[in-house]
């Protein structure tokens, strides 16, 4: 969270006190060992008494505080979520309901819709194919995903009525994960915090398998050290030798993340880094995401162009539609 700007030198010093160790080693401190994580996915300190624990704890919990999530994405550090009232990915880590984006922002999208909106501003968008005037990602990711207009179109009876959602559940609406009334997210107890053991059955089985394990750079909540670190663990634990070391893999020309694999004779773990992406890899960023997907199962190198057609294509017979509602 520092090398992405959330957490301050100020606090990265605080944090540097609670390790032995030097500066540069700093960002391989074993930080885990000094908190635990309960069921629902809250930090702990180890040490209710100890400042540092308490201190590691906190700075862990604060992605998922209130005003964290009214003002950014704790899935994409650099997401604009300016039409989001509702909290992504259920968190249940807040019984509040997410409060309504900052009016300014409303205010700025309309300006944009607008016909009055400046000559300058209307001269720029229709010249320039890439202008996207409700988003400031360089590269041209969607925003975040319309929770509020997505449940509007999934609860129209003729969507209903299309998806077959029977009758008993006529007064039930759909929502994105409600956080307060869904007993299935409040009910659901986590077995595992560590997923390491599935691992181990899979080396121990020695059965022939390559693995891809990917992660957008700007997610905090499956963030990419904390999976680095795990399969780090898992090839020293293993003794899996370090095939391709840790280096930039390459879409048009220009870095689209980083890259590791390690391998033994039965099993291949793909480390992987996409450049921009948060949680939702493919959401974000399309192209490095299916050159990155086409190699992996075509055991090509990672920086290998995918070239696919465009073309109109007919549709698939499952997809075709079999009766018209409404």
């Amino acid at each position: 969270m520092y090398y992405h700007g959330y957490l301050g030198t100020g606090e990265w010093s605080m944090l540097a006190q609670c390790c032995n160790t030097t500066y540069q080693l700093l960002p391989f401190c074993p930080f885990d060992q000094r908190y635990y994580v309960s069921s629902d996915g809250t930090a702990y300190p180890k040490d209710p008494n100890d400042a540092c624990d308490n201190l590691i704890a906190d700075k862990i919990n604060n992605v998922w505080t209130e005003d964290m999530l009214q003002y950014s994405d704790v899935y994409n550090q650099n997401q604009d979520c300016y039409q989001q009232t509702s909290y992504l990915l259920g968190s249940v880590r807040s019984a509040k309901t997410r409060q309504k984006v900052v009016e300014h922002t409303r205010k700025f999208i309309k300006q944009q819709k607008d016909a009055s909106v400046t000559n300058y501003v209307d001269a720029y968008r229709y010249n320039n194919d890439n202008y996207n005037p409700i988003s400031t990602d360089p590269l041209g990711g969607f925003p975040c995903f319309g929770t509020d207009a997505a449940a509007d179109y999934l609860n129209q009876p003729e969507v209903r009525k299309a998806l077959h959602v029977p009758d008993f559940l006529s007064k039930t609406t759909w929502g994105f994960c409600n956080v307060l009334f869904d007993d299935v997210n409040y009910n659901y107890v986590r077995q595992y915090n560590d997923t390491g053991i599935f691992f181990d059955r899979i080396l121990q089985s020695q059965h022939p398998m390559k693995i891809l394990i990917y992660n957008g750079d700007t997610d905090y909540a499956c963030n990419f050290m904390g999976d680095q670190w795990f399969v780090e663990g898992i090839a020293s634990k293993w003794g899996l030798a370090t095939t391709i070391p840790y280096n930039a893999w390459l879409f048009r020309n220009q870095i689209a993340g980083y890259a590791k694999q390690f391998a033994s004779e039965h099993v291949k773990i793909n480390l992987v880094t996409v450049k921009g992406a948060g949680h939702m890899v493919p959401m974000d960023r399309p192209g490095p995401a299916m050159q990155l997907m086409s190699n992996f199962f075509n055991d090509r190198d990672f920086n290998s162009s995918v070239t696919y057609s465009t073309a109109n294509t007919p549709l698939k017979e499952q997809y075709r539609i079999q009766e018209m509602v409404g």
